[in-house]
């Protein structure tokens, strides 16, 4: 089903997809006894890749400005996908561009992470924060999208196989 509104699903499902990366963060910050630290630095980090400056501005300032990024960086991803998502249901070859583009969006994100990776706040650790964090925010959106999509396929667990186990011998 091709939806009539990529913009507004793009938004919602970047919206979900940060949320998801949003509360992965700052639970597990919360679970290492340091509560909105990561998100505090990634928001300096901003201030710093902008030109003006490594900190500086209060605690509140650089969570909101980290929150703030991330949200609406996540909606513009969002809606990249869901209007090449739309494009590939109506045109099966866009499929691979946007296999190409979830996979190039994952590297882009991955190598931030890296550099996060170079602070010593977050060590080696930083690759579990952005790792676990992009999939959880990947999955978000793709379920999402999907969901949207293809209203019908809905996934029952508990009867899943039995058609296939109990239908008996196939006749062909």
């Amino acid at each position: 089903m091709v939806s009539r509104h990529p913009l507004r699903e793009g938004v919602v499902a970047g919206f979900l997809g940060a949320s998801a990366i949003a509360v992965w963060t700052f639970g597990v910050d919360a679970l290492v006894d340091r509560a909105g630290v990561t998100a505090a630095l990634l928001g300096a980090w901003i201030y710093h890749a902008l030109g003006v400056g490594f900190g500086g501005r209060g605690f509140a300032i650089h969570v909101v400005t980290w929150l703030v990024t991330l949200y609406v960086g996540m909606m513009a991803i969002g809606t990249i996908v869901s209007a090449v998502y739309n494009r590939a249901e109506r045109k099966p070859s866009f499929a691979l561009a946007l296999i190409v583009l979830v996979a190039l969006f994952e590297l882009i994100l991955l190598n931030l992470t890296g550099l996060a990776s170079r602070n010593p706040v977050f060590g080696g650790s930083a690759w579990l924060y952005g790792l676990v964090g992009n999939l959880l925010g990947a999955l978000a959106m793709g379920r999402y999208l999907w969901r949207r999509h293809h209203p019908e396929a809905k996934w029952d667990w508990e009867r899943s196989n039995d058609q296939h186990f109990h239908s008996g011998p196939s006749k062909a």
